[in-house]
């Protein structure tokens, strides 16, 4: 069997128990930015030109 290799992640989804315990983790301990927030879900983004948008729900 051949290794996958990932060049880039273009996106993530999340399904937590928690959102504000979780947003807590990727806000302040990974530095991701809040960048849009609805009823069941928020929206993160990274500082880099390559990161990845990252979702909450």
């Amino acid at each position: 069997m051949s290794k996958l290799e990932v060049a880039m992640l273009g996106h993530a989804a999340y399904v937590v128990p928690n959102l504000e315990k979780s947003l807590w983790f990727w806000k302040d301990v990974v530095g991701l930015i809040e960048t849009e927030r609805t009823a069941d879900a928020v929206y993160l983004l990274g500082l880099l030109k390559s990161s990845s948008i990252t979702a909450l729900f």
